[in-house]
């Protein structure tokens, strides 16, 4: 299984948070790599902790269950979309 991201972009645009991409940002929150017309510009360079299940392995697994990892995600993913306003097709759906 692999997360199902329906590929908004919102999670690139909300980095402030994310303290190893503080450098990532010019302190707006958007990544610095993400152009809205085609997304990530790094996608097959970017780091761990973009990356769901690279970043599972490396930074959560020892603190949390897999599909419990997926569940906060999408949490995550569908709460940035009902504040950006956007459209419910877009919600992340386990």
């Amino acid at each position: 299984m692999s997360y199902p991201c329906t590929q908004c972009g919102l999670c690139c645009k909300n980095i402030q948070s994310v303290e190893s991409l503080s450098t990532f940002h010019l302190g707006d929150g958007v990544c610095i790599n993400y152009d809205d017309s085609v997304g990530c510009t790094i996608y097959n360079e970017r780091p761990d902790v973009c990356r769901i299940d690279e970043g599972y392995k490396k930074f959560f697994s020892s603190v949390i269950s897999f599909s419990d990892y997926y569940k906060k995600n999408a949490e995550v993913c569908n709460q940035l979309q009902k504040t950006a306003g956007m459209d419910n097709k877009f919600r992340v759906i386990l």
